[in-house]
């Protein structure tokens, strides 16, 4: 027989060994994902797992969650009214048919599964214009409670009603709605995964790209239109104005500002005209430009497209009192006096006097015959007539000096008008693109 002592010791032994040894044999055990995706029989339920709403009680709506990162702006298409962004999409739901305890599987509590093998929520958006054919990923996870996440890079091209006001310093809202086409509201209740202000984190976190348009804002909201529910996701953005500044605005500017300095052009009206004509060709192809731009129809008449007709209109008033001007030039410019009869030659009276007093002259010899004293009245009535052509020729000047005075104080008042204009019609274009 044993001592007591011995005795004890061994019964500690017996016990501290039965305490340790179903430890130690959970610890060897080893789980496998397998073993999970064999105990739910995904494989051979794959055609029933993938027909309908996984739910237990059909009375019971199913919740979907939803959740959007929008990851760029690829492009906004004013011509047509759309909006091409790329976004990451996760959907949530509940399949109550895949669940399993994970103490019975080494305490493995989410797996991947093809997603092929179970049913997927239809997601509808009202704003698509043209079909994404972006694939949902292969594999989803599912959790031990049945919670499943799908999820999906998008490429959408929605439409989106522009409102290009302000353009280019404008700012556009556009709406993605998103339900089930095929459920209403009694199956299927659409729910948003985050709130605003996280999906605008995560998607500042993400976004990518520095391109025309940068984005200010992403928001959701729920609604319920046609027994349906509904999430709208609102993509608020701000367009970067610097390309279409440099490219049509600064060139108009320019343009008006050559066509005001044409007033100190020291030349004639007529290459004034060549001048401003080619000025007004040049807004014209910045006109096209724009034209390529602005789409066809809206609710509102845009402000660059108001500056631009402001712009032309200004020009070709500017053109028109120039023709005025020269059309009142010919109207009040005096015309030369018509030759008195008796005027000598355009030679010159000397000139012809100095014929009459070559030898063999017929004139001469008939003028000493005459007497002294006719030849000094002749000399008389020529010196009368020339001072006369003097005083004809001072007078003409002297009124075409008053028309000249006349037409630049006439100019300088029209510039000065169109200045004022030209001035009053900018202050109230950036006043408007201000507010």
């Amino acid at each position: 027989m044993l001592e007591p002592g011995a005795r004890l010791m061994w019964l500690l032994l017996v016990i501290s060994a039965a305490v340790t040894l179903p430890g130690a044999a959970t610890a060897e055990r080893i789980c496998k994902y397998h073993d999970v995706a064999e105990y739910l029989n995904v494989t051979e339920r794959r055609e029933l797992l993938s027909l309908t709403i996984p739910q237990t009680d059909w009375r019971r709506p199913l919740t979907i969650t939803l959740d959007i990162v929008l990851i760029a702006i690829l492009s906004v298409v004013e011509k047509s009214q759309t909006v091409i962004t790329y976004s990451w999409v996760t959907v949530m739901w509940l399949n109550e048919f895949v669940r399993w305890d994970p103490q019975d599987f080494c305490n493995i509590s989410c797996i991947t599964l093809p997603l092929s093998h179970f049913w997927v929520p239809d997601m509808y958006i009202h704003e698509q214009v043209v079909e994404d054919t972006s694939p949902w990923m292969i594999y989803a996870n599912v959790s031990s409670d049945g919670m499943m996440t799908a999820s999906k890079p998008t490429r959408l091209t929605t439409t989106c009603a522009l409102k290009i006001y302000y353009f280019p310093f404008d700012q556009q809202e556009c709406n993605i709605t998103v339900n089930s086409y095929m459920h209403l509201d009694n199956d299927i209740i659409m729910r948003p995964l985050r709130n605003s202000s996280e999906m605008r984190a995560e998607s500042m976190h993400w976004l990518m790209g520095s391109g025309e348009w940068e984005f200010l804002d992403l928001t959701v909201y729920e609604t319920h239109a046609g027994r349906r529910d509904q999430l709208i996701y609102t993509v608020t953005m701000k367009r970067r104005p610097a390309m279409y500044v440099l490219n049509l605005i600064i060139p108009t500017c320019a343009l008006l500002i050559l066509d005001t300095l044409s007033h100190f052009i020291p030349d004639s009206y007529k290459h004034k005209v060549d001048f401003k004509v080619t000025v007004l060709l040049g807004l014209s192809v910045l006109s096209l430009v724009l034209n390529d731009i602005l789409p066809t129809s809206s609710d509102s008449t845009p402000l660059i497209a108001l500056f631009f007709m402001g712009s032309l209109a200004l020009l070709i008033i500017s053109l028109f009192e120039l023709i005025l001007i020269l059309y009142i030039e010919g109207k009040i410019r005096p015309s030369p006096p018509p030759p008195h009869p008796d005027a000598p030659s355009r030679q010159g009276i000397l000139l012809k006097r100095s014929r009459e007093m070559k030898p063999g002259g017929g004139d001469t010899w008939q003028a000493l015959g005459d007497g002294e004293c006719g030849l000094m009245e002749r000399i008389r009535r020529d010196t009368q007539l020339v001072r006369e052509q003097i005083l004809a020729l001072r007078s003409l000047q002297h009124e075409e000096n008053e028309c000249a005075a006349l037409l630049q104080r006439l100019e300088k008042a029209l510039f000065y008008i169109h200045l004022l204009a030209i001035l009053t019609f900018t202050v109230t274009i950036c006043v408007k693109w201000s507010t």
